[in-house]
């Protein structure tokens, strides 16, 4: 007899084998009343990866699927879990993850009973900090390892709001319609580039479907000590700078005069955060990070669109 899962659990990981026990642990745990399966995929990882899963797959009742994604980035992998999926919907959580119990039958309960019916459907995503949280992180940075909280209201979301993929579960054919997540987005190993979620947000809403969150739809995200310091923040918050330009302007050749026009304007706008931050270390040392790590975004920005430039005109 043929397995016909309603919903596929889509995990994509790259070295983190020991966080990805934790997930699929929780996974295999559901308090789920339909058929669902597992799928890992796995970016090309050096460590135990493969042998965890199949551990765990050893205890689960519900199959266990592994996947190795030789083309490095997690659009790539994502969009190879969606291929590969036998389920009518498709959901996505991150390895580093911990799933509420509740949480599939909360995007089953969204996709089968709402009207008008959403093809994607996000939740709610807490943050858990190794240690207990840095004083030192700033409160308006908490987006940036993972927090999506929309308040405790579900709702259909707007022309201004996100998604963040590691809550995201998406009816499965008309998501690869799509054509999935753009491939020179998203991160490629250590390298910290981001948008995929945003891209295929608009796409999605530009296209009039639904998209519905759903505040019971609960994941809890860990945060290391490592990603907690001012260095690593402030590297990330370069990358999301880099990020916004790709989302502007896209992977194609542009018109030269308006970037020329952004990277004046952004490298402007990065000196001025940087004598802000300056300013506010002899005022209000808390302020004083926050400006200097916008100072880094703008200047993430500006570099990103001087390269554009130069890569334009010499093709």
């Amino acid at each position: 007899m043929t397995f016909e899962p309603l919903i596929t659990v889509i995990v994509c990981t790259y070295n983190r084998c020991a966080s990805l026990t934790h997930t699929l642990d929780a996974l295999i745990r559901q308090e789920a009343y339909y058929p669902f399966d597992i799928i890992v995929v796995d970016n090309n990882s050096h460590d135990a990866t493969k042998d965890v899963v199949e551990e765990i797959g050893k205890a689960a009742q519900m199959p266990i699927m592994y996947y190795v994604e030789q083309q490095q980035g997690i659009a790539y992998a994502r969009n190879r879990g969606a291929n590969e999926a036998k389920g009518k919907y498709i959901a996505y959580i991150d390895d580093d993850a911990i799933p509420d119990k509740d949480w599939l039958t909360q995007i089953v309960w969204a996709f089968t009973t709402l009207k008008p019916s959403p093809v994607c459907v996000v939740g709610r995503v807490e943050l858990t900090w190794e240690n207990g949280r840095s004083r030192r992180f700033p409160a308006e940075y908490e987006t940036i390892v993972g927090k999506y909280d929309f308040g405790n209201e579900s709702c259909y979301l707007g022309e201004d709001d996100y998604l963040i993929t590691m809550n995201a579960a998406f009816h499965k054919e008309l998501f690869l319609r799509t054509g999935g997540f753009r491939t020179y987005l998203g991160r490629k190993g250590d390298c910290l580039l981001s948008g995929e979620d945003n891209d295929m947000y608009h796409r999605l809403y530009k296209s009039g479907v639904k998209i519905y969150y759903n505040p019971k739809q609960i994941i809890y995200h860990f945060v290391p000590r490592s990603r907690q310091r001012l260095t690593w923040l402030a590297k990330r918050i370069f990358w999301d700078g880099v990020t916004q330009v790709y989302l502007d302007f896209g992977n194609e050749h542009g018109h030269s005069i308006p970037l020329f026009r952004k990277a004046l304007y952004d490298m402007k706008c990065s000196l001025c955060y940087c004598g802000k931050g300056l300013l506010y270390l002899l005022l209000k040392r808390g302020q004083a990070s926050v400006n200097f790590l916008e100072s880094i975004r703008k200047l993430g920005r500006a570099i990103t669109e001087i390269r554009l430039l130069i890569v334009w005109r010499h093709t």
